[in-house]
């Protein structure tokens, strides 16, 4: 049975996803504004886990010009 994370293992996740950049850094600032807010209100940490992994950006494929 897995344990729910902290807190600051949340924060080392979303700074880990900021650095391979998976999220922006205005991600990271709500994630992070979010995850410490909904502490202080006590909440516990489970309800305050990172959200699933955002799919990668898409980039539209080349246009061939005759």
């Amino acid at each position: 049975m897995e344990k729910d994370p902290s807190p600051l293992d949340t924060l080392r996740q979303l700074k880990e996803w900021l650095d391979a950049g998976t999220i922006t850094p205005q991600e990271f600032e709500t994630l992070k504004k979010k995850l410490l807010f909904s502490e202080s209100a006590g909440v516990t940490a489970s309800s305050a886990a990172p959200p699933a992994a955002p799919a990668p950006p898409t980039t539209p494929a080349p246009r061939w010009y005759p």
